[in-house]
């Protein structure tokens, strides 16, 4: 009985120190993979080192409460965002403070997919081979912002506050506000009003611009492509995410109705590439509650379900690898 027990423990043991080990080979490889795709690709790092120059010698006070002026770069970004990378810029350079902001986030992401997916380590793998590079390594603005759309995703609570996590998201980018969406889903239950209420966004925004004369807005470098392999899988998770509705729990539903939501962002903004991109990329994370926080057996529409997901952390994984192999010759 006493060399059972004795084994048991030491099974334990070596269970535990294989978990932890896999988790450091984990953070370690996320953590590199994230420099180098600062260092080496990332596109907006250039333009936050304009930011970085103007308010590293600044005062918080100054930086936060700056005068709008769309000559001064960061008079145009929002006051938390801000807040952060003053912090870091009085300890780093400018490329380092762009990476410690991208850290941050992703940190604080890994804590709250950690906390409450099912399988917390594949959940965190998908995270990284599906986001990494598109946030944390690029728009880090939204990467900060995006830490309480996917509390707000994740939450088991009955009541998560929905107004408060939507006014700190947007004080940290404004496409935060995108979490007041879940108010409509915890009244009614149902998504339509929320592809309604894009499609009519799209509608005013496109007559606003164009009577005030913005209409630089509605074009972009990029182009919205309705048949891309991506966007497919996005529409293919949504369409059998509907089918299967009545299986899903309260998390899930957030998260199918968020990337419901990014499809038609994706159709109605087709004039406007930057925010059908943008609110798109934003939307798919509701793919970690939907895929991570099941509590039923796997059945047929979560089976493709998991399988389109896989194909799209697969295209951007892939797409973001190859690029840094064809830059720095990592591979």
């Amino acid at each position: 009985m006493i060399i059972n027990k004795r084994n048991n423990s030491q099974i334990i043991t070596i269970e535990l120190f294989e978990r932890f080990f896999v988790f450091c080979l984990f953070v370690m490889t996320s953590i590199w993979l994230l420099y180098a795709y600062v260092l080496f690709i990332s596109v907006d790092v250039g333009r936050y080192e304009i930011t970085w120059n103007e308010i590293y010698k600044m005062k918080l006070s100054d930086v936060v409460f700056a005068e709008r002026n769309t000559g001064i770069s960061h008079s145009r970004m929002e006051p938390l965002s801000l807040a952060v990378m003053w912090f870091f810029s009085q300890y780093a350079d400018a490329m380092v403070t762009f990476f410690l902001v991208g850290l941050t986030a992703l940190s604080v992401k890994a804590w709250i997919i950690y906390k409450n997916a099912t399988y917390p380590l594949i959940a965190l793998c998908f995270y990284v081979l599906l986001f990494l590079q598109l946030l944390e390594a690029n728009q880090i603005r939204n990467a900060l912002a995006s830490c309480f759309i996917l509390y707000a995703l994740t939450s088991n609570s009955t009541n998560p506050r929905y107004y408060l996590l939507a006014l700190f998201a947007a004080l940290f980018h404004y496409t935060g506000v995108i979490i007041l969406a879940l108010v409509l889903l915890e009244r009614f239950h149902r998504p339509i009003l929320g592809i309604l209420g894009v499609f009519a966004l799209a509608i005013i925004w496109d007559i606003a611009m164009t009577y005030i004369g913005l209409n630089i807005y509605l074009s972009y470098e990029a182009s919205v492509n309705l048949f891309s392999t991506v966007f497919i899988c996005h529409i293919g998770i949504v369409f059998f995410s509907i089918i299967n509705w009545k299986n899903l729990n309260i998390n899930q539903r957030r998260g199918a109705y968020f990337m419901i939501l990014g499809a038609a962002f994706y159709i109605a903004f087709e004039g406007n590439p930057t925010i059908a991109h943008r609110m798109r990329e934003l939307c798919t994370l509701g793919l970690i509650p939907l895929l991570f926080m099941s509590d039923k057996k796997l059945n047929y529409p979560m089976l493709i379900s998991y399988l389109l997901a896989a194909y799209m952390a697969f295209y951007n994984a892939t797409s973001g690898l190859s690029r840094l192999n064809e830059v720095a010759g990592i591979f």
